[in-house]
């Protein structure tokens, strides 16, 4: 990617090709195959970011979306998405998604910020698109704070890769603009690891060491597994934290024990 930004940090992907980092600089500096454009449902489809794809050429772009946008009015929804050509600017493609800007609940919020960017990478794929670049996403949603968006937007990425460690797009920019505090945030996050399970001292403990997101995966893959997932889950990031959980059938399943722990540590989630 051409970039012209202050700041830049870089973590590796599943594979060599693959790249995830976040920049300190406007989206619109960086040269890549799509710019992630968010639209409010709320608020007439409108946002920051598009306006901004506007001033930087990508008229036609947003156009086109809005076109798109008209023909289903009242039958959008958050996480709906839609690529087209850019028209201009240094990308030649927009992937629009629609998200829900008036969530106000933390949890909910960054179930919504992981449903979005699934939405906006798997629609990458499809289109083929190799590099995309899109804004930090749920800032500004409810009481969610910089540190929980950039973790949950990069563990996203990241369990969307492991779902295709050799699928597009290859590499992903997240940009931030002109908010030092909030890049820190994510450069930092970028560079965290799941506690490990060793020092948990407990199954409640290890299993709190996950975040929402991580444990409602934990609970579908263990239930649609019986129980056993070792395999399934191997290529989480965040398994070390609850590796030691899995002492039966020669350590490819959890106790039953754990799993009802588990199923109440969920349904105690607010939302």
């Amino acid at each position: 990617a051409n970039i012209s930004v202050s700041q830049f940090a870089l973590a590796p992907g599943p594979t060599p090709a693959h790249a995830l980092g976040v920049v300190l600089g406007p989206m619109t500096a960086i040269r890549c195959d799509a710019y992630v454009v968010p639209h409010s449902v709320e608020i007439g489809y409108s946002g920051r970011t598009r306006e901004r794809m506007v001033r930087a050429g990508a008229a036609s772009g947003i156009e086109a979306f809005d076109r798109w946008a008209r023909q289903r009015q009242g039958r959008l929804a958050s996480g709906d998405v839609h690529v087209t050509e850019s028209g201009g600017g240094r990308s030649s493609h927009l992937v629009n998604i629609l998200f829900d800007s008036s969530q106000s609940n933390g949890h909910k919020a960054a179930a919504q910020i992981g449903y979005v960017l699934f939405s906006a990478l798997l629609a990458a794929r499809t289109s083929r698109l190799e590099t995309i670049a899109l804004p930090a996403l749920g800032l500004r949603l409810g009481d969610l704070g910089p540190e929980r968006a950039a973790g949950t937007m990069i563990e996203s990425v990241t369990e969307f890769w492991n779902s295709d460690a050799a699928g597009m797009p290859r590499a992903v920019l997240i940009a931030v603009e002109g908010e030092l505090e909030v890049y820190r945030a994510f450069a930092e996050a970028l560079k965290v690891e799941a506690p490990r399970g060793e020092a948990a001292g407990s199954v409640e403990s290890a299993l709190r060491a996950l975040k929402p997101l991580e444990l409602c995966t934990l609970l579908m893959t263990l239930t649609a597994n019986g129980g056993r997932a070792r395999s399934a889950l191997s290529s989480h990031r965040w398994f070390g934290a609850v590796e030691p959980l899995f002492t039966e059938e020669g350590g490819q399943s959890v106790p039953k024990g754990v799993l009802e722990e588990l199923r109440r540590i969920v349904d105690s989630i607010e939302g």
